[in-house]
């Protein structure tokens, strides 16, 4: 039986993200030439989008000093003298990588074709561990039984020709696409070091690549030596610190020629029984499916996997609030920081296409994460937001009688897209609510690591859901384009009742109005306004819970948001690394006339109402500042064991006891008071 290779799941991933409905054509053969009318064309197809769509336009300009119309001149002047379409491409990907936004991206279709792009790889894949990269897979192409390949699994590399990778990416990399924040650079572009595609970002001029390995695996042999020495059990994840430097060379192929090696080599690995690879749903041309994003690049996505009714919300003319799904980060997330893990069942959508069908959110969690030996789950197999709680110890207790431990529950909330109907994680969020206040447990850990966003609608009401009382929700901002425009005009005549038609009017009328003016946004109106009766505080929330959201740089879009509203509520205390700051929604466009460009716009703005000068303003670019640091990255490789401890850490402080004595005291008050 064949088992499918964790590369190729990172190959495809994101790539069914983009494109899966999509009706992106491929790039031409790079035989045939662009010529300046053709690429003039496609620069001003490019720049109409900014035009008209881009919300963060003035705000960019004023952050970054841009000066627009002298940037698209002299990127008008760059295109027309490049020589050949990959420079060409390469001139669109900087140009869209000025804007320093995580919403706003382009992407290429090769279309598995030949002739389409070139890639340059190491044959190493892995993920970011703080400044160092951690190789958890050599690609299948080298057959490692019979191969005396110097780099290992395990290793840990931190410099790449004598420069450090963080360095390297700044310099090199994050040219080509800048998602605005320094760590989520980081992040992102780590694996793209080592495979790089012709049309994403510039390939090595250099035969060979020295890389720098600082930590690496104890053999068999060495784990043997070391026990009989030490007369302790090594653990086999337990490496040894080196410094060493070697020499590979890279590898120069035709993109399709690659992607045919590759499924070759995994054919023949698996022998007579093969499986269904994710590889097969990208070898003929014509499919719906395209592939822009291989190794690296665009959507390593190992924990949100998409079945075709997900995908479906972030189509162009789907049913409902159609934007309010639409704040997600496009190259969504998981492999870049944990390990790929999900099933390679097939299933097809309404039109035929192939599709994978991914793990439970309980057993990617299993996956992805550390979790303790005494945890106990209260939600269901199926849940969205699996839950467990843990008896903890006290960090300090007195000898005046008091427990020694308290329940901590944990909740891993790793999306806000979740397979399951709106209504039906709302129901169940509540439910794992009232069960935890049920077994007493008031001290509970949201885990928004990786978390990529999705719907707002979801997000604003599971904020609501934690609280008995009304929560303060942010003002957003529109682009003056027509799809907005369209957008409100839809819920005008089809929202479900007159009261929300009417407000709907209300919205539309006040945008031509701004219109009429000659405005290029919105006046800030309350996220509320687009939820308008579905914001219910929770009555049987007894007790208000102690929360530590977990975050982290790859926290983006909806999960900025939902950290800020709990953040500026008061009702969470944020710990980890400041998130993405992908301030608002994203809207993609098809398609440039010749290249064939697809762009991803930022089309609204999010403003936070917090209530210092700290916390106010836009969430883009800015994210959310946790309220403890915590160097998250440097524990993508133990599932973020440490992440979650420290999270537990500030439950357990004498401090939140002493709380909790001062409500029971005001209580006993209150009762000695009306007895």
């Amino acid at each position: 039986m064949m088992k499918t290779s964790g590369i190729v799941k990172r190959l495809l991933l994101g790539s069914v993200f983009f494109y899966i409905l999509s009706a992106c054509d491929p790039i031409p053969d790079s035989r045939m030439v662009l010529s300046a009318g053709q690429k003039q064309a496609d620069m001003l197809w490019l720049y109409s989008q900014f035009d008209s769509n881009y919300a963060p336009l003035g705000y960019k300009k004023a952050t970054y000093g841009l000066d627009y119309e002298k940037l698209k001149g002299d990127f008008m002047a760059e295109a027309l003298a490049a020589e050949t379409n990959d420079a060409f491409y390469l001139v669109m990907n900087r140009f869209v990588a000025q804007f320093r936004d995580a919403h706003t991206s382009a992407s290429l279709s090769h279309g598995g074709l030949k002739n389409r792009a070139k890639i340059a790889y190491l044959g190493i894949s892995g993920k970011r561990k703080g400044d160092l990269f951690v190789v958890t897979e050599i690609f299948p192409t080298f057959n490692k039984d019979h191969s005396h390949f110097p780099i290992h699994v395990g290793d840990e590399i931190s410099q790449i020709d004598g420069n450090l990778l963080g360095d390297f990416i700044r310099d090199k990399l994050v040219k080509f696409e800048n998602l605005g924040q320094d760590e989520s650079n980081l992040t992102v572009h780590m694996n793209r070091i080592f495979t790089r595609i012709s049309t994403s970002q510039e390939l090595p001029s250099e035969e060979d690549a020295v890389l720098t390995i600082v930590s690496r695996k104890y053999t068999v042999q060495e784990i043997q030596v070391l026990e009989e020495k030490e007369n302790r059990k090594i653990r086999s994840d337990e490496k040894k610190s080196v410094r060493m430097d070697v020499q590979v060379p890279w590898n120069f192929k035709d993109l399709y020629n690659f992607r045919s090696d590759l499924k070759l080599a995994l054919t023949s690995e698996s022998g007579t029984d093969k499986k269904f690879s994710p590889l097969d749903i990208f070898q003929a041309p014509g499919e719906s499916i395209r592939n822009s994003a291989m190794i690296g690049f665009r959507g390593f996505d190992g924990s949100l996997v998409l079945p075709s009714h997900y995908l479906a919300k972030f189509i162009p003319g789907s049913q409902g609030n159609h934007f309010l799904n639409t704040f997600y980060f496009p190259n969504s997330i998981e492999s870049w920081t944990s390990d790929i893990q999900m099933g390679d069942k097939v299933k097809t959508n309404e039109n035929g296409d192939s599709l994978i069908v991914g793990l439970t959110p309980l057993k990617q969690l299993t996956k992805v994460r550390h979790i303790p030996s005494n945890a106990r789950f209260i939600t269901a197999e199926g849940a969205s937001f699996p839950t467990y709680v843990t008896e903890e110890p006290l960090l300090s207790s007195t000898k005046n009688g008091l427990n020694k431990t308290k329940l901590v529950a944990t909740m891993y909330l790793s999306t806000f897209s979740p397979e399951a109907k709106e209504g039906a994680v709302i129901r169940e969020f509540k439910k794992t609510l009232e069960d935890l206040q049920f077994y007493r447990v008031d001290s509970l850990v949201i885990d928004l690591l990786n978390n990529g966003g999705g719907s707002l609608s979801l997000g604003m009401q599971l904020a609501q859901a934690l609280s008995n009382q009304e929560v303060e929700m942010p003002d957003i901002q529109f682009i003056l384009s027509d799809s907005w425009l369209r957008e409100f005009q839809g819920l005008s005549v089809n929202a479900p009742s007159d009261a929300e038609r009417t407000l709907a009017q209300r919205v539309v009328a006040d945008f031509e109005s701004a219109m009429e003016r000659g405005q290029r946004l919105s006046g800030p109106m309350s996220t509320k306004t687009l939820l308008p009766f579905d914001l219910i505080p929770n009555e049987r929330i007894t007790k208000k819970f102690k929360i530590v959201l977990m975050v982290n740089e790859m926290c983006a879009s909806m999960c900025d948001i939902f950290s800020a509203i709990l953040q500026d509520n008061k009702m969470a205390t944020v710990l980890g690394s400041p998130t993405m700051g992908a301030g608002g929604n994203v809207v993609t466009h098809y398609q440039a006339p010749n290249s064939h460009l697809v762009i991803r716009q930022t089309e609204s703005l999010m403003i936070r109402t917090g209530k210092t000068k700290v916390d106010r303003g836009y969430l883009e670019n800015r994210g959310v500042q946790p309220d403890e640091d915590f160097p998250v990255t440097l524990y993508s490789d133990t599932g973020y064991k440490a992440v979650r401890q420290a999270a537990v850490r500030r439950l357990t402080r004498q401090t939140h006891l002493h709380e909790g004595l001062k409500e029971s005291q005001v209580s006993n008050k209150r009762k000695s008071v009306s007895g």
